[in-house]
């Protein structure tokens, strides 16, 4: 970590950096709906990306309530417990639970040209629903990391900047300048 950096914001850098590349990676152009399973630091971390993104809606699905709370405090315009409130035909759904059921979730979401990222990850393979995916034709995209160090220290020098604090959790302009690099 950088000398002068918070800690506490260097604890971010990485997950952060993963959910900017999860929205790069998987956001269909023109995408105006998302769906993120999972309020973990990750699942934040993509909603956040997806909002700086210019994407209009992006609902979170989590079963804790204190993390649907922390998710609509950092900007999403909706959160549920559930998928059951949900009707498919979203762009984008990032999976950052890494569930067997949040997987096929995922794909039963997406609208025809929607686009599924997998982020979270578990131990066993997947057993993805096939039928539903040739028949829907999904692209899908697996996010492990941050691939490309550049942008990470991008990152990285844009917060030592004193552009955006540890405690600043609402996405800026400074931000999707971030995404654009």
């Amino acid at each position: 970590m950088p000398a002068g950096m918070d800690a506490r914001l260097g604890a971010l850098v990485e997950p952060l950096a993963n959910g900017v590349h999860a929205i790069r990676s998987g956001a269909p152009a023109g995408a105006t709906s998302a769906v993120v399973i999972g309020a973990g630091t990750i699942g934040l971390a993509c909603m956040q990306a997806a909002l700086v993104h210019g994407i209009e809606l992006v609902t979170v699905l989590e079963r804790h309530p204190t993390r649907r709370e922390h998710a609509l405090r950092l900007g999403a315009n909706e959160a549920f417990a559930t998928g059951d409130e949900l009707k498919p035909g979203v762009d984008l759904v990032v999976d950052a639970a890494g569930a067997d059921a949040t997987r096929q979730l995922a794909i039963e979401l997406l609208n025809p040209a929607g686009t599924a990222v997998f982020i979270g990850l578990y131990a066993d393979p997947p057993p993805l629903p096939w039928p539903t995916v040739h028949r829907g034709n999904p692209p899908a995209t697996g996010v492990l990391g941050y691939p490309d160090p550049a942008k990470l220290a991008n990152a990285i020098e844009h917060d030592l900047q004193g552009r955006r604090g540890p405690d600043d959790h609402t996405p800026t302009e400074e931000a999707a300048t971030l995404l654009s690099a």
